[in-house]
């Protein structure tokens, strides 16, 4: 739960307020959720996106089912550096969105470009 939670505060307090979650931890996707309510923001369930393992390709297909569906997000919780990876060398990822995965239980490396999306 700390790791999710850590994450998408950490892009909150970046200015996110549109964050997509690539998912395969309940717990992790508990504290994601509590970074939103703690910050009086509400998740978009939409922007949840359930996986099977941690894998680039995870994170790939995620990006994919995103632009897919076509809902804006301005920030992105991973749940491995792996699918955070897959993510950004998706075809379809924004430029200027912000990722944030967790690298630790209290510690997190994060991957930004250097203009947010409007």
């Amino acid at each position: 739960e700390k790791q999710g939670y850590i994450a998408t505060r950490h892009l909150i307090e970046v200015g996110c307020r549109s964050i997509a979650h690539i998912n395969i931890r309940p717990p992790r996707h508990q504290g994601y959720l509590n970074a939103h309510k703690e910050a009086g923001l509400t998740a978009d369930p939409r922007l949840n996106m359930d996986t099977e393992d941690f894998t680039r390709q995870s994170g790939y297909l995620a990006m994919h089912k995103l632009h897919t569906l076509g809902i804006p997000f301005d920030g992105l919780v991973a749940q491995a550096d792996s699918q955070a990876a897959g993510a950004m060398s998706s075809s379809f990822w924004f430029t200027g969105c912000h990722c944030c995965a967790p690298a630790g239980e209290w510690t997190s490396s994060y991957s930004y470009s250097s203009n947010r999306r409007k």
